[in-house]
């Protein structure tokens, strides 16, 4: 049974603050997983724990709730998040987990093509929010924008990203105000919905700078997907870099909420090589993956690259007419 609680009940510490639903604002939730976290926190260790090597036992996570409202998953509470930012900002590694760059690139050259029918004939201005080390601009240098931008705060990754000749790489967590209204003709976020904190605010201020034929695509983990429901509490995105956890029904409804037309939902395919699925795998015990992870390096399974529909969603959406 779930256990129905108030916005002003549950866990809470100098570090962290309270969460309604982002979607309705309903402050009415009820616990699905409660929190693990460690005593002692600090943040950005925290944070950073998911990308430790495997039998590694701090998987740390928030307490997750449902919105007894509108049905939406979420985190709450959760940490500061400008502490988060900080901690973004300051990381020391890219968000490969693991997976050689050749091999990303067969996901993101799938998320190309999801989102290229539905591009503009006008192709003036690209931006990629959260871009990494640059993966997903790479897969679109073929559909011919004039400028390319992508936003990365993790000065290490970025650095990388700067690196693709003709791209402009802005250093900054992603600022509204850097953008001319009504300029941008694709805007991607790859993974990145999911941490923030105000996605309704965040996408009402994007869309401000949508030119009217312009797309986002958008990918999210998918809480509705087989694995996720076979993994329980154990699904490797329920951790601390998660505020939200979406289905195709409330992606839907987070977009049309604020005022985009609803394009295409996809289930879409991931490239992994066999040590990655054991490392995120569910209900291995600790010393038992790492001795599989390490044998899977270790071996020809090496080579081994699977392509998978394991939990991901893509939205593609336009900003309705004003």
């Amino acid at each position: 049974m779930f256990s129905a609680i108030s916005r002003s009940e549950g866990i809470m510490d100098d570090n962290m603050i309270s969460r309604n639903c982002a979607l309705c604002t309903s402050q009415l939730k009820e616990v699905l997983y409660e929190a693990v976290l460690p005593s002692g926190i600090t943040i950005a260790a925290t944070v950073h724990s998911q990308y430790r090597e495997p039998g590694d036992p701090s998987w740390w996570r928030y307490r997750i709730v449902n919105c007894m409202n509108c049905g939406h998953i979420y985190a709450d509470p959760v940490f500061n998040p400008h502490h988060v930012a900080d901690s973004y900002i300051t990381q020391d590694h890219d968000n490969h987990f693991g997976i050689d760059s050749d091999i990303l690139m067969r996901t993101h050259n799938g998320y190309a093509r999801i989102v290229a029918p539905f591009l503009p004939q006008k192709r003036e201005t690209q931006v990629d929010i959260g871009c990494d080390t640059g993966s997903f601009i790479r897969a679109t240098r073929c559909f011919g924008f004039k400028h390319v931008i992508g936003v990365e705060p993790g000065q290490q990754v970025a650095r990388e990203a700067a690196r693709i000749a003709g791209v402009k790489i802005l250093p900054i967590l992603f600022d509204h105000r850097e953008f001319d209204r009504h300029s941008i003709q694709l805007a991607s976020m790859i993974h990145v919905l999911d941490h923030l904190m105000a996605p309704r605010q965040f996408l009402a201020g994007l869309r401000s700078l949508m030119d009217r034929d312009g797309v986002v695509l958008a990918v999210v983990h998918n809480i509705d997907s087989w694995v996720a429901l076979f993994s329980g509490k154990h699904w490797s995105p329920i951790g601390v870099m998660h505020y939200d956890f979406y289905t195709p029904k409330t992606l839907r409804q987070l977009f049309e909420a604020e005022h985009f037309r609803v394009m295409a939902i996809r289930l879409t395919a991931n490239y992994f090589p066999i040590s990655h699925i054991i490392r995120f795998a569910p209900y291995i015990p600790a010393q038992l993956r790492k001795w599989l992870y390490l044998k899977a390096n270790g071996s020809m399974l090496k080579n081994v690259v699977l392509r998978l529909k394991l939990g991901n969603i893509a939205i593609i959406a336009r900003p309705c007419p004003s």
